[in-house]
């Protein structure tokens, strides 16, 4: 039995989680989201797109410190500052936790 190509289902395979505490936001071009985990390691997410709760960054709802869920996909984006390829994590959704 063949089974369709299913676009949505290899995405969802793809998007990765982590939990943690908001830190702040940056704008380099794009708009930069922090979190930092438990074990103390500081991740960075790149907003790309529109997603459901996007407003929470947007417009300032998330405070220093709340802990948020974060569901995101690494993508190799081109730097033209670097003239080079890099991993992004690019978020598709947060959630206040």
């Amino acid at each position: 039995i063949k089974v369709p190509y299913d676009i949505d289902r290899e995405l969802e395979d793809e998007n990765l989680n982590i939990s943690g505490s908001f830190t702040e936001t940056k704008i380099d071009g794009y708009l930069y989201v922090e979190v930092k985990e438990n074990s103390g390691r500081i991740n960075q997410f790149v907003i790309l797109q529109s997603f459901e709760n996007v407003f929470l960054i947007t417009d300032k709802v998330l405070k220093t410190n709340d802990l948020v869920s974060i569901t995101y996909y690494e993508a190799e984006l081109y730097d033209p500052k670097l003239n080079k390829f890099i991993t992004l994590k690019v978020a598709t959704d947060i959630v206040k936790l």
